[in-house]
C-alpha cells in the first residue's frame, strides 16, 4: 500500500520546491535506500510534463573511490557532470543508505580533497538556484536519531508537513508568517548571542534575511543572514553533538578574532574539526546565521537538514556564504553547528531582545 505521507513529500518536492514545469529536465538523485520516494517523485515529475533524469547516490561507491582511487581519481571532475549540472533546468537529492556512517573513517584531508575538486560543480548548482534535498525515512537515519523506524516516520513527515491534508497550502503559510517575522526585524546592526559559556558579537549590517520556507531543503521552517566576515568577536559553545562529514563532533568551543576563529577544541572530534577548518582561508570565518522557526521539529536527531531548523535554536555556518543575503565569504565547506536556546540562553538585535528561551520577542510566531 502506498504511504499517502510519502505521495505529499514527493508532491512538496517536484510541485513546490523545484517548481517543475512541461519540457523542464530534472536530475533525481536518490540512494539506493530512497526508491519509494524516488518512485513518487518521478511519476509527480512525469505529471508535470517533465523529464527526469535519474543517478545513484552511493556511500559505498564513493568509499572504494576514497580508499582505492589515486589522487588524480579522487579530484576528477567529469566534463559530462558538469555538462548535465549548466544544461538541466532542476535537481532533486534524496539521502537514503543502509549506513550513514560509511565514510567516517575516510581520511578528512582526502574528503577535503574531493569537495574542493567538486567546486565548479556546486558552484553551477547554486548559481542557478533550482536544487532541493530531502531525505527517505531508513533504519540508519533512525538509529542516529535513537528512535524506532516508525517513530521516525511520523516525526519526518510531520516535520516535512507530510501529515497535513494540503502540505503545499502548510508550506504557503509558513512563507507568510516569516516574511511578516522578517519585516518585524527590520534593519540590524550588531547581534549578540549569549548563553551559558557564550558570549559573541558581529555585525550584520547592510545584510538581509533570507525566508526560507521548503524550496531548498525538506523540511525547512528559518530565516538566515550573514555576518559581515571579519566583525565576529567573542567566543562560543555548541554543547550538542554535531555531524559532518559522517563525522560526529560534540562539545565545540570557538573563539572569534576579527571575524577568524583563532582557537577551536572540542570534546568529541577535535582532530577532525581542526582538519576541516583547514580547507581555505574561508572555513575560519562564519557564513552563516540562522534562527529555526519549524516548531514541529521538538528535538534533535543529529541530521543537519533537520536540526538547524528546530523552533528555538539557532545556528551558525563556518565556510560558505549566501550572496542572496550579501554574504561576501568563500568556502568549500559549510559546517552548520546548532545552539539550542529553549532552556537558556537569548539573542540581542542593536542591544534589544529578539529571541529568549526559545521565543521570539512579541511575535507570536507559532500559531
Amino acid at each position: 500500500m502506498r504511504d499517502r505521507r510519502v505521495v505529499n513529500i514527493a508532491n512538496i518536492l517536484v510541485n513546490h520546491s523545484a517548481r517543475i514545469k512541461a519540457g523542464e529536465e530534472v536530475v533525481l538523485t536518490a540512494g539506493p535506500e530512497s526508491f519509494p520516494l524516488l518512485e513518487e517523485v518521478y511519476l509527480k515529475v512525469i505529471e508535470a510534463g517533465g523529464c527526469p533524469l535519474v543517478r545513484l547516490d552511493s556511500l559505498r561507491l564513493m568509499e572504494i573511490l576514497f580508499q582505492q582511487g589515486n589522487e588524480e581519481q579522487v579530484t576528477f571532475v567529469s566534463r559530462t557532470e558538469l555538462y548535465e549540472a549548466e544544461h538541466t533546468d532542476a535537481r532533486i537529492y534524496i539521502y537514503g543508505h543502509k549506513n550513514t556512517k560509511t565514510l567516517s573513517n575516510i581520511s578528512p584531508a582526502r574528503q577535503r580533497m574531493r569537495r574542493k575538486s567538486q567546486q565548479p560543480v556546486r558552484d553551477i548548482h547554486m548559481k542557478k538556484d533550482r536544487w532541493s534535498l530531502t531525505i527517505f525515512p531508513t533504519d540508519s537515519f533512525a538509529q542516529d536519531a535513537g528512535m524506532s523506524l516508525y517513530d521516525f516516520e511520523d516525526y519526518v513527515y510531520s516535520a516535512c508537513f507530510a501529515d497535513e491534508e494540503d502540505p503545499l497550502k502548510e508550506w504557503d503559510k509558513l512563507y507568510r508568517r516569516q516574511e511578516e517575522l522578517i519585516k518585524s526585524i527590520g534593519k540590524v546592526g550588531e547581534v549578540r548571542i549569549v548563553a551559558p559559556d557564550t558570549d559573541l558579537r558581529m555585525s550584520v549590517e547592510g545584510r538581509t534575511f533570507h525566508n526560507s520556507y521548503g524550496l531548498r531543503n525538506i523540511p525547512c521552517g528559518e530565516v538566515y543572514t550573514a555576518p559581515v566576515e571579519e566583525s565576529v568577536e567573542g567566543h562560543i559553545y555548541f554543547p550538542l553533538r554535531n555531524d559532518y562529514l559522517d563525522r560526529e563532533m560534540a562539545g565545540i568551543r570557538l573563539w572569534f578574532e576579527g571575524g577568524r576563529a583563532v582557537k577551536v577544541t572540542a570534546e568529541k572530534g577535535e582532530d577532525f574539526l581542526k582538519e576541516i577548518l583547514k580547507s581555505d582561508r574561508g572555513a575560519s570565518y562564519l557564513g552563516e546565521l540562522g534562527f529555526g522557526t519549524n516548531y514541529k521539529i521538538k528535538r534533535f536527531i543529529h541530521n543537519i537538514l533537520f536540526d538547524e531548523k528546530l523552533g528555538g535554536s539557532i545556528h551558525l555556518a563556518l565556510g560558505d556564504s549566501y550572496p542572496e543575503v550579501g554574504g561576501l565569504n568563500k568556502s568549500c565547506i559549510h559546517m552548520d553547528l546548532i545552539l539550542d536556546l529553549r532552556k537558556d540562553g537569548h539573542v540581542e538585535f542593536d542591544g534589544n531582545l529578539f529571541l529568549e528561551n526559545g521565543h521570539i520577542a512579541n511575535f507570536n510566531y507559532k500559531e
